[in-house]
């Protein structure tokens, strides 16, 4: 059964998505991988249109066959969710329901955070005896682990297997992402484009002037609903 968490504000995802998503409660599971499957136009004006599919394996999208530079006022700007998937299954409580208590794997994906950023995990390596690692070893290796649980939950044999919940984490992820995507297009107002669409990142061309407004966005966005964005600028695509 899917349910449309309270955080995430449905006003701003197109009525089609929405309703491609809510067949999932009424649609026999096998035949759900095609009949919740969708086709959609972000319509860029002048900048192309960045033609998004929406599905159960994920969203991706992009304007075809395009050149984007940052200059000239504009700027390639790229908004990726950190841990979209570990962290869906966090906030929204869609982890595995074969295990019982899913404390051991907040610890690695937070650890595995710290890892990455460079923070303090002494008290992860002190549990380590006898080995030396470093903290980007054990960023890496940490992922492994926290990808093959999401692969897990997708496996008929694997004794945490949960196909539905699973089937939560990657819808759920869509429409934070597309929420916030259209949010920032409504705001750009035409004076730019999204580029590129996937679950956990978008891919932007805007007027430089409307970056902190931009940001802005993102920062209610990750307030409200627990999400981190990281934002890098590229310079051609």
């Amino acid at each position: 059964t899917f349910e449309m968490p309270l955080n995430i504000k449905a006003e701003y995802i197109p009525d089609d998505v929405l309703k491609n998503f809510e067949k999932i409660n009424t649609t026999p599971d096998d035949k759900l991988q095609k009949e919740c499957s969708l086709e959609a136009l972000i319509m860029n004006g002048n900048f192309g249109d960045c033609i998004v599919k929406f599905g159960l394996g994920g969203g991706h999208g992009a304007i075809p066959c395009c050149h984007f530079e940052t200059k000239d006022g504009y700027k390639l700007l790229w908004y990726d969710v950190e841990s979209l998937y570990p962290m869906t299954m966090i906030l929204f409580h869609v982890f595995s329901r074969a295990v019982a208590n899913d404390e051991g794997y907040k610890d690695i994906v937070f650890t595995r955070l710290k890892a990455k950023h460079g923070e303090d995990i002494s008290d992860f390596l002190n549990q380590l005896s006898n080995v030396e690692i470093t903290a980007k070893a054990v960023a890496g290796d940490l992922k492994l682990i926290i990808n093959a649980t999401y692969g897990g939950m997708g496996q008929k044999t694997n004794v945490m297997c949960d196909l539905e919940n699973r089937l939560n984490v990657c819808v759920i992820g869509q429409l934070a992402t597309c929420e916030l995507m259209m949010k920032m297009w409504d705001t750009m107002n035409f004076d730019g484009a999204v580029v590129n669409y996937n679950t956990d990142g978008i891919l932007l061309y805007v007027n430089e002037k409307q970056e902190k407004e931009l940001d802005k966005i993102v920062e209610e966005w990750e307030n409200r609903t627990g999400f981190k964005m990281e934002k890098d600028e590229v310079r051609e695509i």
